[in-house]
């Protein structure tokens, strides 16, 4: 099947995408198109949202959609605007926006999966366009950066986290390209400085190795290259990570500042949650964004974020989508390549979402895409199977 057979609204949400992700490149960030490439984004997944909720779903979706509606119940019922302790006031949608493009994503690729059989050529061009939008952002913010700073931590790092779970599908199809790109990505990650995207690299790395070991026969030939493969990512690694002095300093934790005050606000957050007496709160949270009035930032850790905001209710909700997710891919029967490929993009989001931030970054879309596709796919196997032993 070609790519422009295979779903029209994929394809027209992996433009809307890029547009999006071009803004500052090729237009003024912040204006119309981006907006707009945005809005017409977020109105194709809600459809797709309600196209999923009148079907009949397996468990994994369904708690998927729960954590969408609770999310969005949330936002409605809670302010527009909050204000911290030094009086910085912010609109409560920034953050929704996020919220909302992220997990509406993954139903535009689960009900395309549903309808069309994918490809690994599909899946390869989704990577490349990926690969080459998340390249152009980063240099773009590195040319930015350097106009003000020698040294400087690029943020963009983590978007080029979100194409390495399609590692292990290149791999298969085109080892190579695969390796080669993983050096690239791993070589941009290091670069970026943010510690978080590279412990998603060696995540990744840890994947691949696997993956190879999981595909190939145990021999000496093969445990010899396992070693040399293992050996060569090590040595790729410490090398990048030495010659990169501000690394070494962010890394260092003997410098100050190493947590970037996260204990602080962790501990601040965790605290008002624990000694808060009203049940409501404990139980369902104090609305969108209240990190902010109560420890000054957002929590920069998913599950702590959802304590103070959504209470027990989206902790456990965000815990049990996790568990399903990586249930559901291990009971199915789906290529090598293709569970190692939503490992590898599960394991990262779960990083994310206890050192940094998950369901509310908008790259993370890359990531889900290729988890709708594949989850819609099991669905449907499944279902096939289900109608021939009939």
């Amino acid at each position: 099947m070609s790519i422009s057979q295979f779903s029209n609204r994929l394809n027209i949400s992996v433009l809307l995408f890029v547009i999006y992700y071009l803004q500052g490149v090729l237009y003024p960030s912040g204006s119309i198109i981006s907006q707009t490439s945005l809005l017409a984004l977020i109105i194709i997944g809600a459809y797709s949202l309600v196209e999923t909720i009148l079907r009949k779903n397996p468990t994994v979706i369904w708690i998927w959609i729960l954590f969408t509606l609770m999310l969005t119940i949330t936002f409605i019922a809670s302010p527009m605007k909050v204000h911290n302790n030094i009086g910085i006031t912010l609109n409560t949608f920034s953050q929704f926006k996020g919220m909302v493009v992220f997990t509406l994503s993954f139903f535009i690729t689960y009900i395309a999966a549903l309808q069309n059989n994918f490809s690994t050529y599909y899946l390869t061009f989704l990577f490349f366009i990926f690969f080459i939008i998340s390249i152009t952002r980063y240099y773009f913010s590195v040319n930015l950066l350097s106009l003000e700073y020698d040294s400087f931590t690029n943020n963009t790092g983590y978007l080029i986290t979100y194409i390495l779970p399609f590692i292990p599908i290149i791999i298969k199809k085109y080892k190579l390209i695969g390796y080669i790109s993983l050096c690239i990505a791993g070589t941009l990650i290091i670069s970026s400085a943010k510690r978080g995207a590279i412990l998603c690299l060696l995540i990744a790395m840890i994947f691949v190795l696997l993956y190879y070991y999981k595909t190939h026969r145990i021999s000496l030939k093969s445990i010899f290259l396992l070693i040399i493969l293992f050996a060569g990512a090590s040595t790729f690694l410490y090398y990048n990570i030495i010659s990169n002095e501000y690394l070494l300093s962010r890394i260092d934790p003997s410098k100050n500042n190493f947590t970037s005050s996260r204990d602080v606000i962790y501990l601040s957050l965790f605290r008002y949650w624990l000694e808060d007496t009203s049940l409501w709160h404990i139980l369902f949270g104090n609305g969108i964004s209240a990190s902010v009035w109560i420890a000054g930032n957002y929590a920069h850790c998913d599950w702590l974020e959802l304590l103070v905001d959504n209470g027990l209710l989206g902790v456990v909700l965000y815990a049990l989508l996790f568990i399903s997710l990586f249930r559901y891919i291990y009971l199915s029967n789906e290529d090598t390549s293709i569970k190692y490929a939503a490992y590898t993009g599960l394991t990262i989001w779960l990083l994310q979402s206890v050192i940094s931030m998950g369901y509310t970054e908008i790259g993370g879309v890359m990531n889900n895409f290729l988890l709708g596709i594949i989850i819609g796919n099991i669905v449907k196997d499944r279902k096939n199977l289900s109608c021939t032993n009939i």
